[in-house]
C-alpha cells in the first residue's frame, strides 16, 4: 500500500509511505501542486487541516485543494487531520522511534504526524502500518 500525507504552506511537508519505506521532503507550494495534477497510486491521501485566522495566505487551501482534486481523480481516499490531533498523536519521540527524519525538516516532519494519526485512527487495524505505528507509539509511551 502507498500513503502521501502533506503539511500544506508556502513550504510544503512531503511524506510517502510504500512497502515501509518512506520520503520525506520539503517542497515549495507550487511544485506540490504541480505534483499533484500527475500524481498515482495512494490508497490514501492526507492533510494537515487549514483554517485561515488573521491571515490572507490561501497557498495552504490551494494545496489542499490540489490534493483532494488529485485523491478523487485516482480514487484514493482522502482525510484531513487537524494540528492539535497531529501534535497529539506524534510527539517527537514517537517519529524518532519510527523514522529517522531530518531535524531541518520541520514541515516533513509535521506530514510525518499525519501517518502516525492515520495510522491510529482511520487505517484498517490489520495493516502493516497500524502494527508498526502503534509498536512505536507503545515505545514511545515507555
Amino acid at each position: 500500500m502507498r500513503f502521501l500525507f502533506l503539511d500544506p504552506g508556502d513550504m510544503t511537508g512531503w511524506f510517502s509511505l510504500q512497502s515501509g519505506q518512506h520520503d520525506a521532503l520539503q517542497l515549495p507550494a507550487e511544485a506540490v501542486i504541480q505534483r499533484m495534477a500527475t500524481v498515482e497510486g495512494p490508497d490514501a491521501i492526507v492533510v494537515e487541516d487549514y483554517r485561515p485566522v488573521r491571515t490572507t495566505n490561501i497557498v495552504p487551501a490551494e494545496v489542499i485543494g490540489a490534493a483532494r482534486c488529485a485523491a478523487a481523480r485516482i480514487g484514493s481516499e482522502f482525510y484531513r487531520y487537524s494540528p492539535a490531533q497531529a501534535k497529539m498523536f506524534a510527539p517527537n519521540r514517537v517519529l524518532a522511534r519510527r523514522w529517522d527524519i531530518d531535524p531541518s525538516l520541520g514541515h516533513a516532519r509535521d506530514a510525518a504526524r499525519l501517518a502516525v494519526c492515520y495510522a491510529l485512527l482511520d487505517a484498517d487495524p490489520a495493516s502493516a502500518l497500524y502494527s508498526q505505528v502503534r509498536a512505536a507509539k507503545m515505545a514511545g509511551a515507555a
